[in-house]
């Protein structure tokens, strides 16, 4: 008798239901101030971007693994062969699409240039910025406008800085004309060398103020778990529609009500 109750509880324990493994999918991040940067160590990002990517990973109903500090151009890589899920944070890019489901959930206000007060030549159109020599930070995209009118200008009349602080201190030498950068990038190199404020000015490049530059969530068409496609994107848009997204991002960018996918 005690061997057969030995024998059921076996089976018991043996057919009882295993509770499936959550998935852990891959973040892979840049710095980027004030939407997810790191400090010194480089070792644990922060930001409000870190915090939306975590309800994002909350409401899909998996975990989240935050890279350490990668280069852009290295996290693209590793979404292209599915070593890591997803990016945020990124504008569009022919090429991307190719290898990333992108789900744009807000508008990125145009990119400023920065000019020396002392520097007066104006900037009436588009077509002005090729009276300058200009500079863009490395990894960082353009509003489209403003890239077709640097791409079409030659070499020697554009430079790529690492950082945007060193991109204003070469206009502060005189070494270009203008800075071309993304708000957050300007603001937190300003509050970060004050000295600044009073050697550079930002001019506002004539595109209509509603003219926003589309921003996206990105999910690697090589992920291991490409079955969550449609799960993360009805997560992105219950934060968008529920206000969450306002609490992060506020009047830093434009957000929509509902992503589309592309």
């Amino acid at each position: 008798m005690k061997r057969l109750l030995f024998i059921f509880s076996l089976f018991a324990f043996c057919s009882a239901p295993q509770a499936a493994e959550t998935v852990r999918l891959r973040w892979c991040l840049d710095h980027f101030p004030n939407v997810h940067e790191f400090n010194s160590s480089g070792s644990k990002a922060t930001g409000p971007g870190v915090e939306f990517m975590q309800e994002l990973a909350r409401r899909a109903g998996v975990e989240l693994e935050m890279s350490s500090k990668t280069p852009s151009r290295r996290c693209l890589k590793a979404m292209e062969t599915g070593e890591t899920d997803l990016m945020m944070n990124l504008v569009m890019s022919p090429a991307g699409q190719n290898y990333m489901w992108m789900y744009d959930y807000a508008g990125r206000f145009t990119d400023a240039a920065w000019q020396r007060y002392d520097d007066q030549r104006p900037i009436a159109q588009m077509a002005s910025l090729g009276n300058f020599t200009l500079v863009t930070v490395r990894g960082y995209g353009l509003h489209p406008k403003v890239k077709a009118v640097v791409d079409s200008l030659p070499d020697r009349q554009k430079v790529l800085a690492p950082s945007a602080e060193l991109a204003l201190r070469m206009v502060e030498k005189g070494r270009v004309d203008i800075a071309l950068l993304p708000g957050e990038l300007s603001k937190a190199a300003l509050n970060t060398n004050p000295d600044l404020k009073s050697v550079v000015r930002k001019r506002q490049l004539p595109v209509a103020s509603d003219d926003t530059q589309p921003v996206y969530l990105a999910f690697s068409k090589k992920s291991p778990h490409a079955e969550l496609r449609q799960r993360l994107q009805q997560s992105l848009d219950s934060m968008l529609q529920d206000g969450s997204m306002d609490h992060w991002f506020g009047d830093r960018v434009v957000l929509r009500s509902q992503s589309t996918e592309y």
